[in-house]
């Protein structure tokens, strides 16, 4: 198998620990949300609980982020009824992308680490392929991408 990197792989040393953890993009006191603060592309697609966006820069073709409305920090702080709507969401959008054709796979990523409106790594939700595939799922339905 061919790795992208030379080896030896050398770690690099931890940096230190900071406590109590600073605020996080979203948070009280720290910088505002990507899509707040207007620094996220424009919604593919929305509805009354999620947004879909292509990132602001990414090398993988297709790459989607899905948000929430609401910030949150974890699946475990949404109401019930929104988690479960994330199921809905995510299924349409596989859909949507194994719609388009030529893909034989989707992939979808949780990041785990707080970066923005509050839990906007956890619960971003990185789908690709197909940048417009809620889009092209709405088309599918005859119903127009928006809501």
């Amino acid at each position: 198998m061919s790795m992208p990197y030379q080896e030896p792989l050398v770690p690099r040393a931890a940096r230190e620990r900071v406590i109590p953890e600073p605020p996080r993009r979203g948070e009280p006191d720290g910088e505002p949300c990507g899509i707040c603060g207007g620094a996220a592309t424009e919604a593919l697609w929305h509805d009354e609980l999620w947004t879909l966006h292509a990132p602001v820069s990414c090398s993988l073709p297709g790459t989607v982020w899905l948000a929430s409305r609401e910030h949150f920090d974890s699946f475990a702080e949404m109401p019930d009824n929104q988690a479960a709507d994330f199921g809905r969401v995510a299924g349409r959008m596989e859909r949507a992308a194994l719609a388009l054709g030529g893909v034989a796979r989707a992939h979808l990523y949780r990041w785990a680490r707080g970066t923005g409106r509050r839990g906007q790594a956890d619960r971003r939700r990185h789908g690709r392929p197909g940048a417009a595939v809620m889009d092209a799922q709405e088309r599918s339905n005859g119903r127009a991408a928006g809501g």
